[in-house]
């Protein structure tokens, strides 16, 4: 939620970077990692803008893995990107590096009998190019090329065996001061609805319902927005219990009231349409089973009368290394 042109008014949008992160997003990886192993909860940890990693950000932590119930766990992983879109509209039209880390604390001592699997969990994601971001914006930081750096917090947990809820707060920042920082607030909510289909021969197959309701803190050139992003995730895993992957199909709206500016000046609360495909696994599960390859297509579909900068459709590839 940058602005795309700093220097033009606020009717112009550049980046953003979350709720899409969060739930979340779009560079990289899916949420399967390693062997996959069943288990009763989904957590709901933040993750960096679901939109820059489309991936992680649309699709639960599903099914659970010995990652996700240590005390103290990790996930660090790269991704690329050939030009940075984030929430329907486009802010890097270089090609980017997306790295990322974060380290998740259980509190055990939180759990009751409704609220399982309780954390906090503190992370980063970044964006960089060798070249200038491109559509007229600056780069004129002590460190050139570091478009974006996010730092943020989130604490989670399941909630009545089958609801995960976070809430996350996330610092936007650029060093490269391509745009003035800012924060947000987010609580995204998912449910897991594997229970109810016990009965379908795919093997773990979900629709992950989530909701991501974020609201910008301090987001200069332009009065604060709420962003609403409804999305499903359909998924299932192939392959044998030695070598497993998860595909999945994200599908996702972008809604808000003032985030999408219209190229009459007006509003719109409809801002796109996104639907991709995800492939994620561990391709050396004998010799590395810490190390998890995702890639994907993302197709965004923005709605023709907003300010995004992109085509009329807009087709993303990613690719991406995850280690946890």
């Amino acid at each position: 939620m940058h602005l795309r042109n700093p220097s033009r008014s606020a009717g112009s949008w550049h980046y953003l970077l979350r709720i899409a992160r969060p739930i979340e997003l779009s560079a990289v990886s899916l949420l399967a990692t390693g062997t996959i192993a069943a288990a009763q909860t989904t957590s709901l940890q933040a993750r960096p803008p679901e939109d820059a990693r489309p991936g992680p950000n649309l699709l639960p932590d599903l099914p659970d893995t010995e990652m996700t119930q240590a005390p103290i766990s990790w996930e660090a992983g790269l991704a690329v990107v050939p030009h940075y879109i984030a929430r329907g509209l486009i802010y890097s039209a270089a090609t980017s590096a997306q790295p990322y880390g974060s380290v998740t604390v259980a509190m055990r001592e939180l759990s009751t009998g409704d609220i399982a699997d309780p954390h906090l969990t503190l992370g980063g994601w970044a964006s960089m190019q060798a070249a200038e971001p491109g559509m007229d914006q600056r780069n004129s930081g002590s460190m050139k090329g570091w478009y974006e750096q996010d730092l943020y917090a989130s604490i989670g947990a399941t909630i009545l065996r089958d609801w995960s809820i976070a809430a996350n707060y996330y610092s936007y920042l650029s060093p490269a001061r391509s745009f003035d920082g800012y924060s947000e607030a987010q609580i995204a909510v998912r449910f897991d609805d594997r229970r109810f289909w016990a009965n379908v021969k795919l093997r773990e197959f979900t629709l992950s319902p989530s909701l991501l309701v974020a609201r910008e803190v301090g987001r200069p050139a332009r009065p604060d927005a709420t962003y609403i992003e409804p999305a499903i995730a359909p998924s299932f895993t192939l392959g044998g219990e030695d070598r497993t992957l998860r595909l999945a199909f994200p599908i996702a709206l972008g809604l808000s009231d003032n985030f999408f500016d219209g190229t009459d000046g007006g509003k719109h609360t409809f801002g796109f349409a996104r639907a991709g495909i995800l492939l994620s696994g561990v391709p050396f599960p004998q010799q590395l089973d810490w190390l998890t390859l995702d890639a994907g297509v993302d197709q965004w579909m923005p709605n023709r009368a907003v300010d995004h900068g992109l085509r009329d459709k807009e087709t993303v590839f990613h690719i991406g290394l995850r280690a946890h």
